[in-house]
């Protein structure tokens, strides 16, 4: 029964279905933003809702039967943790106040895509791994920053002070610029 689960889960086809799903129940939670439609469509949209957490339980559970005698191996992976509790949440009682939690959780069956694709996940690892090195690239950047708006102040501090007038709103006008927040007033 273990061999059969396992070439279930390992199957391209099955992964493939799954894929489908994910992003089938993502564009169900975009469509479910417009209110016209879930007035007209809610009972459809709730039974497509119901059938999505299903095939996620499903397949949860052939993944864990998967891994035989030892199911406890399959929490090993935090990506199969994610999945879990992904899935587990929408069988917790919400209600009420919490519904707008279940709402989110929805949403966040977006990220199951990267469960389903191992070279998206490779890249997820990768970002997560490169997060401590991005510190010293915002050191860089405010150094830059730093470094040009006291070339701005010296450049610009004379005709322009309430922009360039000091280091301050030198580096505000700076961010200004950069986030394109306000910079045609500049």
């Amino acid at each position: 029964m273990q061999i059969l689960f396992k070439r279930i889960a390992d199957d391209k086809k099955f992964q493939n279905f799954i894929i489908f799903v994910i992003i089938f129940a993502s564009a169900l939670t975009g469509i479910e933003t417009y209110p016209k439609l879930v007035e007209r469509y809610g009972t459809v949209f709730d039974l497509l809702n119901l059938i999505i957490i299903g095939i996620f339980t499903v397949e949860i559970g052939i993944r864990i039967i998967a891994y035989g005698t030892k199911p406890w191996n399959f929490f090993k992976s935090s990506w199969n943790i994610f999945d879990f509790i992904v899935t587990a949440v929408f069988y917790l009682p919400f209600g009420g106040s919490f519904a707008s939690v279940l709402r989110i959780v929805r949403v966040v069956r977006v990220f199951r895509i990267v469960t389903a694709l191992p070279r998206l996940q490779m890249l997820v690892g990768a970002l997560i791994k490169s997060i401590p090195s991005m510190g010293y690239i915002g050191v860089l950047l405010f150094i830059q920053l730093y470094v040009f708006s006291i070339i701005g102040n010296l450049l610009f501090g004379q005709n322009d002070p309430e922009n360039f007038g000091d280091l301050s709103s030198s580096l505000l006008t700076l961010a200004q610029v950069i986030t394109l927040e306000g910079w045609v007033d500049i």
